[in-house]
């Protein structure tokens, strides 16, 4: 492809490019993100602790008592209730939970790599006169990877803790890959061939995507997907940010729901009673008012479901399912314009979707690497830990020969003992002898009273 365009020039026919849409390149990045969505299931399902505070240290106690999320204790009842009976279940959550984390780790790092790798050789191809087609392929393969990178963070939150400096990298890179994967987007506003097939409006699918950078605001599909798919972006990176900080999580968030819940329920408070004065002031045998009906009960289930929605939004499952289906939302939409120019009429071949070169063969047996990544740390976690108890037990320490030493010691000083206080024993026991009278002219020996005797001193 020679690096130039035209845009005033005639619209080119549409050429193949292996290296956006050929077939070893997509079944790469869905495999992998596949591996994720896998990996985040798994983690939920078997792993995930509703009741455990992610920003609580062991040895911390926190002012604020934590509130597990309803929505995640609910959902997670009966799944690990059925699963805590198997195996892997029941005798390795400890090892379970340290293997899917460095899974999650591995495969948020590949997601970084493969997101800017996309997003960087696409803007740099644009002076290159890249077609329309190809431009919205790569915005779908950097979809994919940025929503997969957006949920690795959810379940590294609690590591994330722990390493601050780590937590800082990952979300200035996926920051920065939301701002690409935006700038993206923004290009593709007046796409109108990914929608209709019959639309011969410009750009084609072959034009220049350079030469379309600015769309037109028109109210129809090809430009509402681009804001909807934008907020969706906004909306979770900006909600991954919040939950990876325990100032905006707890202190930020959690507060400003407490504050509102307050006041909300003491309005409903206000109106609730107003409600029973009416019933008191105006004769009327029913326990409820007009103004129960009509005001206290409407805001109460307003209030109730405003509160529903807030678990909802807070909770882990409500993240899983985003992502799932913010992954097969992407799949759907790669697919569908890898196949657009079939529907529209053109040859399969120009797609260049179904030759196996050699760069798409070699992109299939890549995939073995992250496989092996999971098995070598599936294997780490089973490396069993040499015993050392036996050499420990036949070896006696320093500590034990002093310890036996000073325990003969003791044995010897508390035998003396109890041999002495026999002795004080026997003597006691003897029958006092018999009290004599002093004879005549001799002086008695006065008794000592008590509180004359001399002091003794401490042994």
């Amino acid at each position: 492809m020679s690096c130039s365009f035209n845009c005033s020039a005639p619209a080119p026919a549409l050429s193949p490019n292996s290296d956006i849409t050929g077939i070893g390149i997509i079944i790469n990045n869905i495999v992998t993100a596949g591996f994720v969505v896998v990996i985040v299931s798994l983690h939920y399902i078997t792993v995930h602790d509703p009741t455990c505070d992610p920003f609580r240290k062991d040895d911390q106690n926190l002012p604020i008592p934590y509130r597990p999320n309803p929505i995640d204790v609910n959902a997670l009842a009966q799944t690990k209730l059925v699963l805590w009976h198997a195996h892997f279940v029941s005798n390795g959550s400890e090892k379970l939970t340290n293997f899917l984390l460095k899974c999650i780790r591995a495969f948020s790092d590949i997601q970084i790599v493969t997101g800017f790798s996309i997003l960087i050789s696409g803007f740099l191809q644009l002076r290159c006169g890249l077609a329309t087609y190809h431009w919205l392929v790569i915005v779908h393969l950097a979809w994919i990877s940025c929503i997969t990178q957006l949920s690795c963070l959810s379940l590294l939150r609690k590591h994330l803790r722990d390493h601050t400096t780590e937590r800082v990298l990952r979300l200035i890179a996926v920051g920065v890959l939301v701002i690409l994967l935006i700038v993206g987007l923004s290009f593709t506003g007046n796409y109108h061939w990914a929608f209709d097939a019959g639309n011969s409006d410009h750009p084609t699918l072959s034009d220049s995507a350079i030469c379309y950078l600015h769309p037109r605001p028109e109210m129809n599909s090809a430009f509402l997907s681009m804001p909807y798919s934008m907020i969706i972006l906004i909306f979770g990176f900006s909600s991954r940010v919040i939950i990876v900080y325990d100032t905006l999580s707890v202190r930020v968030v959690g507060r400003a729901r407490s504050f509102l819940s307050k006041h909300i329920r003491r309005l409903l408070r206000i109106v609730y009673d107003r409600g029973i004065i009416y019933d008191r002031s105006e004769v009327s045998s029913s326990p409820r008012s007009l103004k129960q009906i009509f005001c206290y009960l409407p805001l109460l289930s307003v209030y109730f479901t405003c509160w529903v929605l807030v678990d909802v939004w807070d909770s882990t499952v409500q993240e899983v399912l985003w992502f799932i289906t913010a992954f097969v939302y992407g799949i759907g939409g790669l697919m569908t314009t890898i196949y657009r120019p079939e529907k529209m009429g053109l040859e399969a071949s120009l797609t260049g979707f179904n030759e196996w070169t050699f760069g798409q063969v070699a992109s299939v047996v890549l995939l073995a690497a992250p496989l092996i990544t999971v098995i070598e740390y599936f294997q780490e976690d089973d490396t069993p830990v040499p015993d050392t108890t036996l050499v420990q037990e036949t070896t006696p320490t320093r500590d034990e020969t002093s310890t036996k030493d000073e325990t003969s010691t003791k044995d010897e000083t508390s035998t003396k003992d109890e041999t002495s206080t026999k002795d004080e024993n026997s003597t006691k026991d003897e029958p006092p002898a018999q009290e004599t009278t002093p004879a005549q002219g001799t002086t008695p020996i006065p008794e000592m009273n008590p509180a004359q005797e001399p002091p003794r001193h401490k042994r």
